[in-house]
């Protein structure tokens, strides 16, 4: 008789936070990336955003840099004092290469325009969380 499988504990889902102001954006994001089968919370504003960031602890933050109350940058820039080995790609409907480049010096780790495929988004939070843990193995 062939010994039983060992248990192993399955693999921890990565988590994402999705913040963007504009509803539909923010559940077709939400509906995308939980079938991708990651654990997906939202935020609509820059406050709910550092709420949750305090409460869920996620792997990764999807930050629409045009938020009405905070702008997203200066939340890019919270997200880094607060935790600055946190995951961020930023989104944005605005096309301004100046405005991408500055959320990427401020440590955003990809940028996306929108609308953007949810291919090349799918692509994008693969990609940087397989970076996020290959930078946190590293460090180890």
């Amino acid at each position: 008789m062939a010994p039983e499988p060992t248990p192993t504990a399955a693999p921890r889902r990565a988590r994402i936070l999705v913040v963007d102001d504009e509803a539909w954006v923010r559940d077709l994001l939400c509906e995308f990336l939980g079938a991708e089968g990651y654990t997906v919370t939202h935020a609509a504003t820059a406050d709910e955003a550092l709420g949750a960031l305090r409460q869920d602890s996620p792997d990764l933050v999807l930050l629409d840099i045009g938020l009405p109350d905070i702008d997203g940058l200066e939340v890019l820039r919270r997200i880094r004092a607060a935790d600055p080995g946190l995951g961020v790609i930023i989104l944005t409907g605005n096309q301004d290469i100046v405005l991408a480049r500055a959320g990427l010096q401020i440590g955003a780790v990809d940028c996306l325009f929108k609308p953007s495929g949810l291919d090349r988004l799918g692509s994008a939070v693969a990609l940087s969380l397989e970076r996020l843990r290959a930078s946190k193995v590293g460090a180890v």
